[in-house]
């Protein structure tokens, strides 16, 4: 995006162009869900933050690309009941070439799950 001008100072937009969100609410167990598709070939996703949250009941849940075959990126997180969970990458996780980036989850009962990052190229 362009810089806005803002009485003598520049405003520079520092969103990456590429940037992604997904966020995903359930009541059910997770055995491969999709939270971000697979991007082109020659590209890759860059997870940079995710938060996760269990109403109720201790629930596990982890980070997987390839939600085929499941290739774990964040092994088992264990949440307590009410509990929930934050966390921003110092250095963001970059997954393999063209593919997605889902999650999997224990329990049936309300938990949520939002992803952040960037598309970039190999």
């Amino acid at each position: 995006m362009p810089a806005l001008a803002d009485i003598g100072r520049v405003k520079v937009d520092v969103r990456h162009p590429n940037f992604w969100k997904a966020t995903f609410n359930t009541a059910t167990a997770q055995t491969a869900k999709e939270l971000v598709a697979a991007p082109s070939a020659g590209e890759h996703l860059v997870l940079t933050d995710f938060s996760m949250s269990a109403e109720g009941t201790a629930n596990t849940i982890k980070l997987v690309e390839k939600t085929a075959s499941q290739t774990d990126i964040v092994e088992v997180i264990y949440l307590a009941d009410n509990g929930n969970l934050s966390h921003n990458f110092k250095m963001p996780m970059a997954l393999s070439s063209a593919v997605n980036l889902g999650f999997v989850s224990s329990v049936s009962d309300n938990h949520s799950v939002t992803v952040s990052g960037y598309t970039e190229p190999d």
